[in-house]
């Protein structure tokens, strides 16, 4: 099976590029050392409630905590919090993190596998 992407006004002649031999770098995280504020700002705290996220990967789909996002195009997340649904209430697939005290700090931490 073969597939040309052409854009309007492109000629109908047959694409003559070849595939690049450049390998991409693989991805790699910046050193910890450089890993330092803009602005010098105190610690907040202390933590109100801390959310651990898992993330993974399926083939080219993202998992948060083993729940893969599917929005609800009918009755989006937010229009059910802003009708005072309880987003403690929320299908796991909704991915909802409550954090409901004002002005509380909270801790995210993303792990990765």
């Amino acid at each position: 099976m073969l597939g040309i992407f052409k854009y309007e006004g492109a000629s109908n002649n047959e694409p003559n590029s070849i595939e690049s031999a450049e390998k991409p770098k693989p991805c790699s995280d910046l050193p910890t050392k450089n890993l330092v504020p803009y602005y010098a700002e105190p610690v907040l705290g202390p933590v109100y409630k801390t959310f651990n996220m898992n993330i993974t990967f399926a083939k080219t789909f993202p998992f948060i905590n083993g729940e893969s996002f599917k929005p609800d195009f009918n009755d989006p997340t937010l229009q059910k919090i802003i009708r005072g649904i309880d987003p403690n209430t929320l299908p796991a697939n909704q991915n909802a993190f409550v954090f409901d005290e004002p002005n509380a700090v909270i801790e995210i931490r993303l792990f990765s596998k």
